[in-house]
């Protein structure tokens, strides 16, 4: 069981962001943990949801259950049955959309059940978390919304406009000097077409060494109160 405290003491980040993480997990804002294999993804999803607070309801849909959260009584994690080949994860979205979820967060995305969170976000479920394997944050949105279009009929731009519209926060993790750290987080602010495609703006938030408050969208911040005085001091 990972904790941000846990995180911390094994040098995946420093103080300054493990407080901002902290944060970040109780403010409901939507969350994408983006990586390669091995890279410790689940490990920060696990942390930043032990991080929310214990009366939250939230739903976990995965293809193969990878951590438990005991401490949440009222969470509630629903995994694929290779008994039920029917069922899909987009239809546990769907069930999970209905159960009157606080957050809704799936395990890696790998398919069209991308389309329905995004729908779930902009339905007002907030605080969702995903993980997503790319290498970089601009990779994680560009793949989020080509697993979007296999599960919707809706075009490109407007599947971006639904991720946009639900302001992410990439928390992207990797190798650095032999050991699994938080290299950058980063906020998706917006988008632009060009020759026919989608390219996404995301602003640094922090960069591996330093936090950039100033880069915060006023709707992150003033989900961060704290953070909020920081930036105008």
């Amino acid at each position: 069981a990972w904790t941000l405290d846990d995180l911390q003491e094994a040098g995946a980040f420093g103080a300054e962001a493990a407080d901002f993480l902290t944060r970040l997990a109780r403010s409901k804002a939507n969350v994408l943990v983006s990586g390669g294999s091995g890279a410790g993804k689940t490990a920060v999803q696990e942390a930043l949801l032990r991080a929310t607070a214990k009366e939250e309801r939230i739903m976990v849909v995965t293809m193969e259950c990878e951590f438990l959260l005991a401490e949440h009584p009222r969470s509630v994690v629903w995994e694929l049955s290779p008994d039920r080949s029917e069922v899909t994860m987009s239809d546990l979205v769907n069930q999970a959309l209905k159960s009157q979820p606080d957050r809704i967060v799936l395990g890696e995305v790998r398919g069209g059940e991308a389309a329905n969170w995004l729908y779930a976000l902009n339905a007002g479920v907030g605080g969702g978390m995903v993980t997503v394997h790319a290498n970089t944050q601009v990779e994680a949105l560009d793949k989020m919304l080509a697993l979007a279009r296999l599960g919707s009929d809706w075009p490109p731009r407007e599947l971006a406009r639904w991720l946009v519209a639900a302001r992410p926060v990439v928390v992207q993790v990797g190798f650095e000097e032999n050991r699994r750290r938080v290299t950058e987080i980063g906020e998706c602010v917006g988008f632009a077409e060009r020759g026919g495609e989608v390219r996404f703006s995301v602003a640094t938030l922090f960069d591996g060494r330093q936090l950039h408050y100033q880069a915060a969208s006023d709707e992150l911040l003033s989900r961060l109160p704290a953070i909020q005085r920081r930036r105008e001091a």
